[in-house]
């Protein structure tokens, strides 16, 4: 039984007694992801709309790798806490939209069953920057291996179900962040439909009742306190800052299908999601995961004890600065306010956002995050960022490790960790485990399955970040004081 303050959950009564009777309400939305960012984000926002009266569904949550399982769910009929901390003090709210928790590798055919719900008018996805991607073992007369796929084969059989019905398609709103999400998830499911031969009436389906809006979202999450901040027992508490921001592009009648902004959400429906994308991206994303890594590696545990460190305060600083700042397309007292703000968020004294929580799938997160403006600085013909460099050699040393049990483990500070990352990506982190230091680096730089090009074509990366991986093995102290020269 799990302790909290030292006292074990069965001595605190059961969220589902402290709530009570949950309203059934329609299913409208299918979620594919149940992890910590969407339950303190989109359910969070859909549970308010239902608070005020003006959307009446509920949620169906979709679990779509094998690790992990739903018993919490299952257990505590789809309620749980999230627990608002900032600088204005603390706020809980118990969230109760979720109607059902599906495993796709558990139950094929309850995920399926999905299809035929008349309510169903918005899927909302966040499956991280690597999920929106075909796979090798995408079949449709099998559960297919990837999001793209389960999507389209979901999308398939509602089309079926409904005869073809124009009412029954479908707002697709995709919260991962990558550019164009929407496009590159629709362009997935265009391929697939030709490549299972699913018909033109079912494509024609997908063009004209299916819409696909390009996102932004904004809230830091940080998950599951260390602490009991509940006078119930709740495995499935979400702790996250006030600050809130989901901006979605106006595709047919999003705004009245999905009324974020009549609850008093902090929304923005724009026919252009590019310019807050690419700030909010390269300056709190892009930050995040240009330290965290290297503040994992330092033996910090959180982005608090990040912000409180000297060294490493002054290396995110200039991160932010130098690296990243200076290209996003926007004026730049507008941009250097953001990092303020960003910076401001980060100390926040009550979010214990860890750092390893953040390392999750960071090559996909740096490519989308950070390699664009490495790219942009390359373009304008400006050096390489000292800082940015740090920051990919952080990624290539906290990658550096093997497989154990299953798990791939990477060590620091006479501690082992777990990395999570694509299993593709895995495999060629452990088969160059053993290399040298520089011949190390060229591999990883050289893997345009990584990156999506040979990085080593940036003019002074690869020199830089050779460099900085071998101080690493000095220890972190030795990167940082280069750095800041």
């Amino acid at each position: 039984m799990e302790k909290t303050n030292g006292k074990s959950t069965d001595s605190l009564p059961a969220i589902n007694d402290v709530f009570g009777t949950k309203k059934k309400r329609p299913i409208k939305v299918v979620q594919f992801g149940q992890g910590n960012f969407l339950r303190a984000f989109a359910l969070d926002f859909v549970d308010r709309m239902n608070e005020k009266g003006i959307f009446d569904g509920s949620v169906a949550v979709v679990k779509t790798t094998a690790r992990g399982d739903l018993e919490d769910f299952r257990r505590q009929n789809g309620l749980y806490t999230v627990i608002y901390r900032g600088a204005s003090g603390e706020e809980k709210r118990i969230i109760s939209c979720i109607e059902k928790a599906v495993s796709t590798f558990e139950d094929p055919a309850e995920f399926f069953a999905l299809a035929k719900e008349k309510d169903l008018r918005l899927i909302i996805s966040n499956t991280t920057e690597a999920g929106i991607a075909l796979g090798g073992n995408d079949h449709f007369y099998s559960m297919p291996e990837s999001f793209p796929g389960k999507l389209t084969k979901l999308l398939y059989l509602r089309f079926a179900a409904f005869g073809g019905d124009p009412e029954k398609g479908v707002y697709v709103i995709p919260c991962e962040l990558i550019e164009n999400n929407a496009a590159k998830l629709r362009a997935c499911v265009k391929t697939l439909t030709e490549n299972w031969k699913l018909g033109e009436d079912f494509s024609r389906w997908i063009d004209t009742a299916c819409f696909f809006s390009e996102t932004l979202v904004d809230r830091i999450v940080s998950g599951k306190p260390k602490e009991a901040l509940t006078d119930y027992s709740d495995a499935l508490a979400d702790v996250c800052e006030p600050f809130g921001l989901w901006v979605i592009e106006k595709k047919g009648n999003i705004e009245n299908e999905f009324p974020l902004r009549k609850a008093g959400i902090n929304a923005v429906f724009t026919d252009n999601v590019k310019p807050y994308r690419e700030r909010k991206v390269r300056i709190l994303n892009g930050s995040h995961t240009g330290f965290a890594l290297l503040g994992h590696l330092a033996g910090f545990e959180t982005v608090k004890d990040c912000m409180d460190d000297a060294s490493m305060r002054a290396f995110i600083t200039k991160l932010q600065n130098e690296a990243l700042a200076p290209y996003v397309p926007l004026p730049e007292n507008e941009v250097r306010n953001f990092v303020k703000e960003v910076n401001a968020r980060f100390e926040n004294p009550y979010l214990h956002h860890a750092l390893l929580s953040i390392c999750l799938n960071s090559t996909s997160k740096y490519k989308a995050r950070l390699l664009p403006s490495l790219k942009d600085a390359a373009k304008a013909g400006k050096e390489i960022s000292e800082a940015a460099a740090l920051s990919l050699a952080a990624l290539m040393r906290f990658y550096r490790g093997k497989i154990q049990d299953g798990v791939f483990y990477g060590e620091a500070n006479g501690k082992k960790y777990a990395v999570t990352d694509n299993e593709d990506v895995l495999r060629f982190f452990c088969g160059i485990n053993a290399l040298g230091a520089e011949e190390y680096a060229e591999r990883i730089m050289a893997n345009t399955f990584l990156w999506g090009e040979d990085l080593r074509e940036i003019p002074g990366l690869e020199k830089k970040c050779k460099k900085y991986l071998l101080l690493l093995k000095k220890g972190v102290d030795a990167a940082l004081s280069e750095v800041m020269k």
